[in-house]
């Protein structure tokens, strides 16, 4: 998982088959092993262990929203929704499930149902971390920065550690040319990751737009 998360997916994939061949009926590796190969664009080595997963847990929203995203990278959509509302029937708020049935609806101009979808899952849970980052880039692909804005705030307030919320909102900004704010937000990013070389990177850049050159250096020198 580790791996998986920092993008390094040819070692995550040898951990995952190190645990599925130390306890070949770890479903949670499998499911891992699956997700790996359709990261790299491989969803046919995905399509085996997805199908043993079906059989062996047809009720999992982890295993449903995989089948979704497998359907989603063999373009056959309406396999892929279903997948994912299979999903969601079993837990309506499955952050992975509503984000792959808000990519379907967007790319299929159904605004409407995503903005219901959101409200729904907002008044559920509305201090969730995930669901607000999720409602952020919905938002913000309708195009409503106000609203995308909001959520990453109300996402900060509910968890100040939350670093994709910081740095979601700082390229918010920075899309704006709110480089002051922008700035502010990667500069909290970067106290929270002192070691982080892209945040004190990105911070000097932003300075640097600003002509604030000798503290651009300083972030630069330091990264």
């Amino acid at each position: 998982k580790i791996h998986l998360s920092h993008g390094r997916l040819d070692d995550a994939e040898r951990f995952a088959h190190d645990a599925i061949t130390k306890l070949a009926g770890y479903a949670e590796a499998h499911l891992l092993l699956a997700r790996i190969y359709l990261m790299k664009g491989e969803p046919s080595k995905a399509e085996p262990s997805l199908k043993a997963l079906v059989l062996a847990f047809p009720d999992s929203p982890a295993v449903q929203t995989e089948v979704g995203l497998l359907e989603t990278s063999k373009r056959n959509r309406p396999a892929a929704r279903a997948a994912f509302e299979r999903a969601l029937a079993k837990n309506p708020t499955y952050v992975e499930a509503l984000a792959g049935l808000n990519q379907l609806d967007l790319e299929e101009k159904r605004t409407d149902a995503v903005k219901a979808r959101m409200t729904d899952v907002l008044r559920a849970k509305p201090h969730d971390g995930g669901i607000l980052l999720l409602a952020s880039r919905a938002y913000g692909s309708m195009g409503n920065l106000t609203l995308a804005e909001n959520m990453l705030q109300k996402a900060i307030a509910a968890d100040p550690n939350n670093l994709v919320a910081y740095g979601m909102l700082g390229r918010l900004y920075a899309g704006q040319q709110r480089l002051n704010e922008a700035t502010v937000q990667f500069e909290k990013l970067a106290e929270k990751q002192p070691k982080s070389v892209s945040a004190h990177t990105i911070v000097g850049m932003l300075l640097d737009m600003q002509n604030r050159t000798s503290e651009a250096r300083e972030k630069y020198e330091r990264a």
